[in-house]
């Protein structure tokens, strides 16, 4: 039987840069999911730049929630998003406010992931 010699390190490098470039271009389609009108709301709102929408409706407004996100690289397999926006943890996972009103989750990264395929572009990124 044929004997395969693999470099462990090369490999163990490769795996690494395709999954780092993974990660950031997840990040980059959550800002594309952002501006979807793919997330159902109970009723119509008036937006902070104006427009009336209904549903369903994009997440993006101004742009704060989006423009706040960031990303840290923790380990060379781990990576950490966060949004600095105040209002991030209602928007991303719903809410009730003090009133009753109630906020329904438009949870981007999730949504995200059910448009975008992670392990496909993970698997293009390590082919390349």
């Amino acid at each position: 039987m044929p004997r395969v010699n693999l470099k462990r390190a090369a490999v163990r490098r490769a795996l690494e840069a395709a999954f780092e470039t993974t990660v950031r271009d997840y990040g980059q389609q959550m800002g594309l999911t952002f501006k979807l009108a793919v997330f159902d709301y109970p009723r119509t709102t008036r937006r902070k730049n104006g427009d009336t929408v209904g549903s369903p409706r994009d997440v993006y407004d101004l742009g704060g929630l989006s423009d706040s996100q960031s990303v840290q690289k923790v380990s060379s397999t781990a990576f950490k998003f966060e949004w600095k926006a105040p209002y991030a943890a209602v928007t991303f996972l719903g809410g009730t406010t003090k009133t009753g009103l109630v906020i329904p989750a438009r949870n981007v990264p999730h949504k995200t992931l059910e448009l975008w395929d992670f392990s496909q572009a993970f698997a293009q990124n390590f082919s390349r």
